[in-house]
């Protein structure tokens, strides 16, 4: 309580540091930089954050999935209410199944809905598990692990079949928050014919689910 207690006064204490007569878009020059400046403390950089989603301008969606990459377990505390204070998941939906990005976008779009676990996501990354891209599906795989997987059943069942050992790890993974007597079949089945170490453990934590109910 005292930490939360301290890190609110000097969020409080940034802020003053910001000029309050600055026009909006200079004001989100401001703060994208300070949110990227490796020369400021964590404490700056974090208010920065804060201030982007306060400041209701969807430029700062972007500088705040960069933040995401900063080191720190509080940056994700303060960054992702930020983002869904922008609304982000609707725009990082679209970006992760537009084939015209480049894969690195449309992979930081991934990320930041597995951070954000908004179900206006979970088509998106339903979808995006059926992508050319090995990467981009191990991604999407990984965030309907964390969340909404029961809304891409069909598609992660078929991913247990996919050429790529990180998405088939992810799928079984995910799939073990959806226990259904479909999930379980395609689990059995994928388990004896499975040939790789981590994704057999996978396949086996997801089935050891099934026993708790």
């Amino acid at each position: 309580m005292q930490k939360i207690k301290a890190v609110a006064h000097l969020l409080i204490f940034f802020s003053l540091s910001l000029p309050a007569h600055a026009s909006p878009t200079g004001r989100f020059e401001t703060l994208a930089a300070r949110l990227q400046d490796p020369n400021l403390s964590t404490r700056q950089r974090l208010q920065a954050a804060k201030e982007l989603g306060q400041l209701g301008d969807p430029r700062g969606i972007d500088p705040l999935l960069q933040a995401l990459n900063l080191p720190g377990e509080e940056m994700p505390e303060i960054v992702v209410p930020a983002l869904r204070q922008l609304k982000a998941a609707e725009l990082l939906s679209k970006r992760a199944v537009d084939e015209k990005l480049p894969i690195s976008e449309r992979l930081t779009a991934v990320k930041g809905l597995r951070y954000l676990q908004d179900p206006i996501g979970f088509t998106a990354l339903a979808k995006a598990l059926g992508s050319t891209d090995a990467m981009l599906r191990a991604a999407a795989a990984w965030a309907l692990s964390v969340a909404g997987a029961p809304q891409a059943e069909q598609e992660l069942i078929r991913a247990l079949n996919d050429p790529d050992k990180d998405v088939r790890y992810f799928a079984a993974d995910a799939l073990g928050s959806v226990k259904t007597p479909a999930v379980r079949a395609a689990l059995e089945a994928r388990q004896k014919i499975e040939q790789d170490f981590t994704v057999k453990y996978a396949l086996q934590q997801a089935l050891s689910k099934f026993s708790e109910l």
